[in-house]
């Protein structure tokens, strides 16, 4: 009974702010790294967090403003129902569920929204090649010759391409002719002196 002879007081939950804080920062961290599995695109993007991006009034900043076609803001959402009985059960497995109907939910429209806006770019800018009617390797020498390509230490091609399922498909049934590797080969030998060049005279005083 409550102090006054009323009715009982209801029971009152204490939850510290410390546990609740580091739950959201597993939780996140974990949805993080489930999207980079789903999608292993995502692996090769670069992520900031907010407090790491340049201040708005910092004019020494060269971030692409909203003016321009290489700056696209991007909503991406999901909705996460958990059900009381759920809660009350401590039902692990339906929270690990969700957890991954999140990332992959999360993930997927990142990976659309990205290529999307690689696609809108590149069609502004004329760098869009048609395959229509092409063999995949000749187009794909034909892209290399366009391109920057960029290389690790040990000297391999880090550039990614990026085909539908049904195309890697084809590719994995076709392959390219003898004469069609030798250029791809020649083409990447010269991107790669191309790209240790561009390194040296970035390391001239």
């Amino acid at each position: 009974m409550g102090e006054d002879g009323g009715e009982p007081i209801g029971q009152v939950w204490i939850r510290p702010r410390e546990y609740e804080k580091g739950a959201e920062r597993w939780q996140s961290k974990a949805i993080q790294k489930l999207e980079v599995a789903i999608h292993p695109l995502l692996a090769q993007v670069g992520r900031e967090t907010l407090h790491d991006l340049p201040e708005p009034d910092d004019e020494t900043t060269t971030v692409p403003g909203p003016e321009t076609s290489l700056y696209r803001g991007v909503v991406i959402q999901h909705e996460w129902t958990w059900s009381a009985e759920e809660v009350i059960a401590f039902d692990v497995d339906a929270y690990l569920c969700q957890l991954y109907e999140t990332a992959d939910s999360v993930g997927g429209q990142m990976v659309t929204a990205m290529l999307k806006h690689i696609s809108d770019v590149a069609d502004e800018y004329g760098q869009i090649v048609s395959a229509e009617g092409r063999n995949f390797y000749d187009l794909l020498i034909d892209v290399a010759e366009k391109m920057d390509i960029d290389f690790d230490e040990d000297g391999k091609p880090t550039t990614m391409i990026v085909v539908n399922p049904e195309t890697y498909e084809k590719l994995s049934a076709d392959r390219p002719t003898p004469e069609q590797e030798v250029k791809m080969q020649a083409v990447f030998d010269r991107k790669r002196e191309e790209w240790h060049a561009s390194r040296r005279r970035r390391d001239l005083p």
